[in-house]
């Protein structure tokens, strides 16, 4: 590799007759995609880290579809660790490409930081308020419980919705 390398960068802009460098550029290709391909082979797809490790390493790979659903399908079993999410939201940004799933993380995210301030002060205005906005969300149980069972008296979506969970 380094000395096709060498050699391309030596005469990639001067062209003397019998010149390679074509040849040799695809010589180099041809070695960097039989590379990259057993890098590939070598990650672990049920692994976040080595996923993201790769990605870090080839921004520019032919395996990205793979790679993001990979990294998607282990984030999504994993939607209450806002860590994981956001670690995915900003990997995909990092790397420059367009993300599919970019706005189901991005919108976890955005659900997580409501449910915090939720959470800071739970008045049963404020759960409801949440609950009524976020019913399929992850937070959506919790919701429920943290209203406590007077609610459930007081706001008749709650009960239902609590029967409807569980």
């Amino acid at each position: 590799k380094k000395a096709l390398r060498c050699y391309i960068e030596a005469y990639d802009n001067k062209r003397p007759s019998g010149n390679s460098v074509d040849l040799a550029k695809a010589y180099l290709n041809a070695i960097l995609s039989i590379q990259e391909k057993a890098e590939w082979d070598s990650v672990d797809i049920l692994n976040y880290d080595s996923l993201s490790s790769y990605l870090a390493a080839h921004k520019d790979t032919p395996y990205f579809d793979q790679l993001e659903d990979a990294m998607w399908d282990i984030v999504k079993y994993e939607t209450t660790d806002i860590y994981l999410v956001s670690r995915f939201a900003e990997d995909m940004h990092k790397c420059g490409r367009t993300s599919k799933h970019i706005s189901e993380a991005e919108k976890i995210i955005s659900v997580h930081k409501d449910w915090k301030v939720v959470q800071s002060n739970p008045t049963l205005e404020s759960v409801h308020k949440y609950w009524m906005e976020h019913k399929d969300g992850v937070y959506a149980k919790d919701a429920l419980y943290l209203s406590g069972y007077d609610a459930l008296e007081k706001i008749p979506e709650f009960a239902e919705g609590l029967f409807q969970i569980q």
